[in-house]
């Protein structure tokens, strides 16, 4: 009977959590641009899913708040994994910014541009793979990522390499980012 009622409570309180659980999203694209991008972010996965054509917007530090300005920005730690969808060219600088919780982000081909502080202070992210479109990754894109263990590179990507998964440009003359972890 015990075994039966812990069984029953179990599963009252699992429904419980999702009915709490809540979905928001917005649109990210850069203002000028012509981008048509929205993002989706469901509470209770922590995936923050960025879809449509073009390019993101930068984010810039609010001093007033003290926080970076996404259109997540109140949503931050709950961010657990990001999946960009093939369209996107463009990552924002700063766009996922203390991130805290971020483990996982899917960077499909169409991306050429990460941003400046784009992953930074993203603390649980351990592995990053960039495609072989990218041409260009801002400063200190990855910077502060503590459990960054692995920066890998597509091997047919014309700009960026990486050995050991340490990120450097194509002729390995500049050391691009050597993973925090």
């Amino acid at each position: 009977m015990r075994k039966q009622l812990f069984t029953i409570f179990l599963a009252l309180l699992s429904s419980v959590g999702t009915l709490f659980a809540e979905t928001y999203s917005g649109t990210c694209g850069a203002e000028n641009g012509g981008s048509n991008l929205s993002w989706s972010l469901d509470t209770e996965s922590g995936v923050l899913t960025i879809s449509g054509t073009g390019s993101m917007a930068n984010y810039e530090y609010d001093r007033d708040k003290y926080n970076y300005n996404q259109p997540w920005n109140n949503h931050l730690a709950s961010i657990k994994k990001i999946i960009i969808n093939a369209g996107v060219t463009t990552i924002g600088s700063r766009a996922f910014c203390e991130c805290s919780s971020l483990t996982s982000v899917t960077i499909p081909n169409s991306v050429t541009c990460i941003g400046s502080g784009t992953f930074t202070y993203c603390s649980k992210l351990t592995s990053v793979t960039i495609p072989n479109s990218v041409t260009s990754i801002g400063f200190s894109a990855f910077s502060n990522c503590s459990s960054l263990i692995s920066i890998e590179v597509a091997l047919d990507n014309n700009y960026y390499c990486s050995e050991e998964g340490v990120l450097f440009n194509k002729d390995k003359t500049i050391l691009v980012q050597y993973p925090g972890g």
